[in-house]
């Protein structure tokens, strides 16, 4: 029994109700909320509509979108830098073939197996 009504006891559910203030102010400080007002009809509609079609919730769907498009700005700049990696290395391959092309060559060495 939770509480004792005849004594006005509510230790208990006094106990529970802090518990579980506290556990929901913990989940809480990480999270931000972000009111957003005055969307066209038609954009929610297809938001719930995008929504579904993952079997999320509106929120869980948006969320995850503005989480993704938060984070594409370090994901492009990790793209470019793979990409000039990849860049130098080609260049340096192209280099390396073209010097060990003309040592071949300068050795007497054919691509037929000589």
């Amino acid at each position: 029994m939770p509480f004792n009504r005849k004594r006005g006891d509510f230790s208990n559910v006094t106990r529970f109700l802090f518990a579980f203030i506290k556990k929901y102010e913990e989940v809480d400080d990480t999270l931000e909320a972000i009111l957003i007002r005055r969307l066209e009809a038609k954009t929610v509609a297809a938001i719930d509509d995008l929504a579904r079609k993952k079997r999320v919730s509106r929120e869980q769907y948006v969320r995850d979108l503005i989480h993704n498009h938060a984070i594409s700005v370090e994901v492009e700049g990790l793209h470019q830098g793979y990409q000039d990696i990849v860049q130098k290395v080609l260049f340096a391959l192209e280099k390396n073939t073209d010097i060990l092309t003309k040592f071949l060559i300068a050795n007497g060495v054919t691509d037929d197996g000589d």
